[in-house]
């Protein structure tokens, strides 16, 4: 039977058997060995719920990503806990299960371990990244208590493509994996080095502070960055918390015209990496 499946072609010479395969059609057999999760009682269906929610994820320290194209990516660097398909999608994805571990939910239960509204057919869970900041030099951005996920991941995204040292990101700022943040990451999230520190930890470190500040500050542009400095953006609203300001070595500002309050955290951020990078505006 399987020697029909595959559209096999034996030789008559009793020792020798030559097996011509349509591997597309292999893989629809291979799928039907395969149990097919659809019941809400599934133990994986549970706990794969459970991660979308925060404190799940810290627990099993695990957090979910989605789409083909960042797994893809994210495969470069890490290797994932779980895989899992939808069962109509097992087949397009092929190239890259086939030499992972996987899951196959129906359709309708894969759509509700998902959290964009427009799910891919795929996700996987991927171990937690972040380190505990213990650098002692290097070009670092501090993110001091950034509360928008879309800015988070912007940030993370624009700091991998200057090649920065490393993000740091305060207790108090949005989550880290929230699967917002993680998408609008587009895979930077596995390339660039991120740590979490508290404020307390960045007042006593041995770096060079600058914060980014409308008062009493240098324009950016006339100001020389240092090799071994972190750069401080602050909360969308409040800005960059007195406790740092207090600490920092100074203070650099980015000039707009008249009228207009503040920029975005995520396009501050861009301009000061911008700069940091040896370009000028």
């Amino acid at each position: 039977m399987l020697e029909n499946i595959l559209g096999a072609r034996r030789k008559t010479n009793k020792d020798f058997c030559e097996i011509k395969v349509d591997f597309s059609t292999f893989f629809l057999y291979y799928k039907t060995m395969k149990e097919i999760i659809n019941s809400k009682d599934n133990k994986y269906f549970k706990f794969f719920k459970k991660i979308l929610i925060k404190k799940y994820r810290y627990r099993e320290n695990l957090f979910l990503v989605e789409g083909s194209v960042v797994i893809s990516e994210a495969l470069k660097y890490c290797k994932p806990s779980y895989i899992v398909v939808e069962e109509s999608k097992e087949s397009e994805f092929s190239y890259i299960l086939k030499k992972q571990k996987y899951l196959v939910f129906s359709d309708e239960l894969f759509q509700k371990i998902c959290d964009s509204e427009s799910p891919q057919g795929i996700c996987a869970y991927f171990p937690m990244i972040h380190k505990k900041f213990e650098e002692k030099e290097g070009q670092f951005l501090f993110l001091d208590d950034i509360k928008d996920a879309g800015n988070l991941g912007g940030i993370i995204r624009t700091c991998d493509a200057f090649g920065i040292s490393g993000l740091i990101i305060s207790e108090n700022s949005c989550d880290l994996y929230n699967p917002k943040t993680v998408r609008s990451t587009m895979a930077s999230i596995f390339r660039l080095p991120i740590y979490f520190a508290s404020r307390e930890e960045i007042i006593l470190s041995t770096f060079k502070i600058t914060s980014t500040s409308l008062n009493d500050a240098v324009d950016i542009n006339e100001y020389k960055f240092s090799k071994n400095e972190i750069i401080v953006i602050g909360n969308e609203a409040h800005g960059v918390s007195q406790e740092i300001l207090k600490r920092s070595d100074g203070k650099i500002k980015i000039s707009i015209r008249e009228g207009v309050d503040s920029l975005n955290a995520g396009v501050a951020a861009g301009i000061c990496l911008f700069m940091m990078n040896g370009k000028e505006l």
